[in-house]
């Protein structure tokens, strides 16, 4: 699942706003997929921006129309998301978040306006290797995720027994 212009916002100013935090308020708006916080590799200060994935177009415009969000008394800053590669700002797609599918169509579409030349395309083994170190991370957060679930169901079922022993069946 990877983010596009019509279902992604982004954020910034979060300070140190987790993700689950931020996708809480967003759940506001609509269905949230995907939550990614990364650093802004353009500008000069690094700041962090989260990108936010609905599963609707309506819930964008939605988070977008609202003018103030106060999260946790942090103010923080929505925008729409550019996809344009040639933008230098720090909301553009980085190579890893777009599919390799997307990236071939993007340049299928560019070489089709440029000239009628049907040559196959060279894999580009650089952007495999940051899709693929974009796939691990996402797994990584999965899995630390899961394991939290874990953690967290032992412990009900924990509680559960206890109670169940002290008010009896």
């Amino acid at each position: 699942m990877f983010f596009d212009r019509e279902s992604t916002v982004v954020i910034t100013k979060f300070n140190n706003l987790s993700e689950s935090v931020l996708t809480t308020y967003c759940k506001k708006f609509g269905t949230v997929l995907r939550c990614l916080i990364k650093t802004s590799t353009q500008s000069r200060n690094k700041d962090p921006y989260a990108l936010i994935k609905f599963a609707e177009a309506s819930s964008v415009s939605s988070i977008l129309n609202h003018r103030n969000h106060t999260i946790n008394g942090v103010h923080v800053v929505m925008r729409t998301y550019h996809q344009d590669t040639n933008n230098s700002s720090s909301t553009q797609t980085p190579p890893s978040l777009m599919s390799l599918t997307q990236q071939n169509q993007s340049l299928s579409s560019n070489n089709n306006n440029n000239n009628n030349n049907n040559d196959p395309k060279p894999t580009n083994y650089d952007q495999l290797v940051q899709e693929n170190h974009a796939l691990k991370y996402e797994i990584g957060n999965l899995q630390k995720s899961l394991l939290e679930a874990q953690t967290y169901s032992k412990t009900a079922y924990d509680t559960f027994q206890v109670l169940r022993e002290k008010f009896g069946n």
